[in-house]
């Protein structure tokens, strides 16, 4: 894997010597992170980037390990800030590329980013990376191809009485044989490329009957402007509440990872508003406990603030007691606000980005 362009400046903002060992054993240990991605590797580094807490995390085994192994003279416990470091440039590496982890570690990074309001590692931006990652390949899914594209006209080539003609025939037992098995041969060739041919354009039509039905659900849903998970329409919700249940919704409505560009747009066209801020204690109490059972609520934590601020009010009550533990796990501010839209776009990243994970997870 050849060294990303950037991977140098990185580095010298922590150590201005510019010692090519270093470098080279920074850099192999950042290979060797990507070759072993999996979803906890990618929370570890999210976490590492935004400062958030990493003890005890299934991930960090991988990180750490891949770093000492390159550079057995690092001290994990001394080395916070390169370590912090490496992470930040490890996920640049993988948003910067066209890898199967690519799109993941984007939806993780925008869930975690809170809108801005976390300050990630100041040397490296990954806010920005993240954004034009999940834009190009929402774009590139979404790219309309005509289905006859997919299908193909191909015909097999071999002429079998050629063969035979040119063999002169099955009339000799030793000829019959080897031009019986050349046949069988090039049958099960064709079969073979027929069989991949056919799958591949089932592949395609699958992609784009979910493309079409995807537009239509979403088309569906912002012209009916109402709650289907609520069975209310959108301006009938208490204010509180609007834009989590939006952002929710319109993440279910997607068959398409990561999703269209074009969300904050619809969202806004659903009556919520962008003045009008609560604090997210507020629009989570403001939610039916009925409601929010239905909700992916595996796996939340400090990366999915306000899923996690639902799954703590869910198990507590609805008490002031939630609140606190929730600023814990989550590690936000207990008077954590976001304007209606803003919540609608942070609860529609992080349903996004839990459900990338449980399908990673099979």
């Amino acid at each position: 894997m050849e060294m990303h362009e950037s991977f140098g400046p990185w580095i010298r903002s922590i150590d201005p010597t510019g010692n090519t060992e270093g470098l080279t054993n920074r850099w192999s240990g950042t290979v060797a992170t990507v070759k072993a991605l999996d979803v906890e590797v990618i929370d570890h580094l999210v976490r590492r980037h935004y400062g958030l807490n990493t003890t005890g995390e299934v991930g960090a085994d991988v990180f750490e390990n891949a770093h000492k192994i390159a550079n057995p003279f690092l001290e994990i416990d001394r080395a916070a800030n390169e370590l912090r470091l490496l992470a930040s440039a490890c996920l640049a590496v993988i948003l910067d590329s066209d890898m199967d982890w690519s799109d993941h570690a984007a939806m993780a990074v925008m869930a975690a980013d809170l809108g801005g309001r976390r300050d990630g590692q100041a040397t490296i931006d990954l806010r920005e990376r993240a954004r034009r990652r999940a834009a190009q390949s929402g774009e590139a899914l979404r790219r309309r191809r005509p289905i006859s594209t997919a299908m193909s006209n191909a015909s097999g080539k071999f002429d079998f009485v050629e063969k035979l003609t040119a063999e002169g025939g099955l009339d000799d037992h030793e000829t019959a044989t080897v031009v019986l098995s050349d046949i069988a041969a090039k049958i099960t060739m064709e079969l073979t490329k027929a069989r991949r041919e056919a799958r591949n354009a089932v592949v395609a039509l699958i992609e784009h009957i979910d493309m079409k039905d995807e537009e239509l659900e979403l088309l569906w849903w912002v012209f009916n402007e109402a709650s289907e998970t609520r069975d209310k329409a959108f301006k009938a919700l208490k204010p509180a509440e609007r834009g989590l249940v939006a952002g929710v919704e319109l993440a279910k409505k997607l068959r398409l990872l990561p999703g269209p560009t074009s969300t904050p747009a619809l969202l806004a066209r659903m009556g919520v508003s962008a003045k009008t801020a609560h604090a997210l204690t507020s629009a989570v109490d403001a939610c039916d406990s009925d409601w929010i059972r239905t909700l992916n609520l595996v796996d939340v934590n400090a990366l999915t603030p306000v899923h996690a601020a639902l799954a703590e009010r869910l198990r507590v009550g609805k008490t002031t007691k939630w609140a606190v533990g929730w600023s814990s796990v989550a590690q936000c501010d207990v008077e954590l606000e976001f304007p209606e839209h803003g919540l609608a776009v942070q609860s529609y990243l992080e349903a996004v980005y839990l459900r990338s994970r449980a399908d990673r997870q099979g």
